[in-house]
């Protein structure tokens, strides 16, 4: 039982670690100030989150619903992210697509 309790904090680090938990938005890399659109950026776990789970968050942060993306750059040092999310993804958000017109009658 001393055995237990003794690794169980280990174990319970280690765990922690390999989820990393869903992608969260962060701050932007300092670059960003010289793009003249709306850049954000999401920290999450390289090793278990798929790109369109990263897509749907940074898409979410865009100012204007309906908002396409286009990424802009990668990063997993000096950044703001958490050390079990420490991968920073960064997308430029574009305008979304103009509403079609009625048709003529």
């Amino acid at each position: 039982m001393k055995t237990l309790r003794a690794i169980a904090p280990l174990l319970s680090a280690i765990a922690l670690a390999a989820c990393g938990g869903t992608p969260t938005v962060t701050s932007n890399p300092v670059e960003a100030e010289r793009v003249d659109r709306q850049i954000v950026s999401v920290c999450y776990q390289a090793a278990s989150t798929t790109i369109a789970e990263i897509e749907e968050v940074a898409r979410g942060a865009c100012e204007k619903e309906g908002s396409g993306l286009r990424f802009w750059r990668h990063d997993r040092v000096f950044n703001n992210c958490p050390a079990t999310k420490k991968t920073r993804a960064s997308y430029i958000c574009l305008p979304p697509p103009p509403k079609p017109l009625p048709p003529v009658r």
